[in-house]
């Protein structure tokens, strides 16, 4: 059966970033891209994010769910964007205070999205810069028996 917390909050966490920022051509997390060339000019800058890992923390009936959750920035040259160190980090520091506005994502459940680092991938060959902000999401799972 799939897990609808998951759903939820990847639902809630889209509304937040398109309510809370206006330079993202593209947020999503259904469709993850994984190369550059995989984007239009015109869908660029592009927001995408997608869980990583999760782990399970057993607690007298309950489960306590630790999702490592990344969001992801990508910049690359167009007519449409500029695509340098300094927009991307203005980029990733209003990605980071936009999930620090509402970290449970307002997803009853969810106790919090613990911002855990950044990393940056600068490509010069081709310019396309990423960076990443990677969180651990908290959240209650609902018991049923998997253990």
């Amino acid at each position: 059966m799939p897990d609808g917390m998951r759903h939820k909050i990847f639902d809630a966490l889209e509304a937040q970033l398109r309510a809370g920022l206006t330079w993202p051509k593209t947020i999503a997390w259904d469709r993850i891209r994984l190369l550059s060339s995989e984007f239009g000019d015109h869908e660029i800058p592009v927001v995408q994010f997608y869980a990583i890992r999760e782990d399970i923390v057993h607690q007298h009936g309950k489960l306590e769910a630790h999702m490592q959750l990344s969001i992801e920035v990508c910049l690359r040259q167009t007519q449409f964007a500029t695509c340098d160190q300094s927009t991307l980090v203005d980029y990733l520091e209003e990605v980071e205070q936009c999930v620090g506005a509402q970290p449970n994502f307002g997803v009853p459940g969810v106790i919090h999205a613990r911002y855990m680092s950044v990393e940056v991938d600068l490509h010069t060959i081709e310019p396309i810069y990423y960076g990443r902000l990677n969180f651990d999401v908290i959240y209650h799972k609902p018991y049923t028996g998997i253990c």
